[in-house]
């Protein structure tokens, strides 16, 4: 079986392309709108690599656990909506990109590994992520690029770096970072850091102010 994907609600049903059974999940919760959370998460089923756009529609909720599966992309993956990455298997899951995964709405990593191979950002914020237990690391970009109305939630378990740059760029107003580890930030906004953040260098501006 060489599919990429599986849900089981209704059944085992097998995908071969990521994006086809984020659409599926979009339709069904569509037309059954008593469906919770829990149903129609989408389950990795083995190592593979996904060269083709991935997008997440506004209003919907997908949750994708990669079960200690790798996956690595070749083309941007946009939330529009709410995307949780989760992994939920004991062995470490690794998500590869090449290309940014830009979120516009609600975007939650848990128990992750996000590795950037180019230039660009791992991620590109621009409005509400969490990281929990999870590494973002950049190449030559940054690990997260915060813009817009970003703001982003780290626990102590999370780390923020990039191999020849600052582990996070912030553009946006009243940023606030209370936990994690960042490998420096390059502010062009406004940011406090809390002391229960962990900084390992940093660039600030006058506008900064550390509590």
């Amino acid at each position: 079986n060489r599919a990429v994907a599986k849900t089981l609600t209704g059944g085992d049903m097998f995908y071969y392309n990521l994006q086809d059974s984020i659409k599926t999940v979009e339709m069904n919760k569509k037309m059954f709108p008593e469906l919770t959370d829990n149903d129609y998460i989408i389950y990795a089923t083995r190592n593979f690599e996904a060269a083709y756009e991935i997008e997440v529609a506004t209003n919907t909720r997908i949750f994708f656990d990669l079960v200690g599966f790798n996956v690595q992309t070749g083309e941007k993956i946009t939330n529009n909506g709410y995307l949780k990455i989760t992994n939920s298997d004991d062995s470490s899951s690794t998500l590869k990109t090449s290309v940014s995964i830009i979120n516009k709405n609600n975007l939650e990593i848990d128990n992750i590994s996000i590795t950037q191979t180019t230039d660009d950002s791992a991620i590109v914020n621009e409005s509400k992520l969490k990281l929990t237990d999870s590494l973002v690391q950049g190449k030559n970009g940054y690990g997260v690029s915060n813009t817009g109305n970003g703001t982003i939630e780290l626990d102590e378990e999370t780390i923020i770096k990039a191999t020849n740059n600052y582990g996070i760029y912030n553009g946006a107003q009243n940023f606030r970072l209370t936990n994690g580890t960042v490998y420096g930030i390059y502010n062009s906004g406004t940011m406090v850091i809390d002391e229960t953040a962990n900084l390992t260098y940093q660039t600030l501006k006058t506008k900064n102010k550390r509590q």
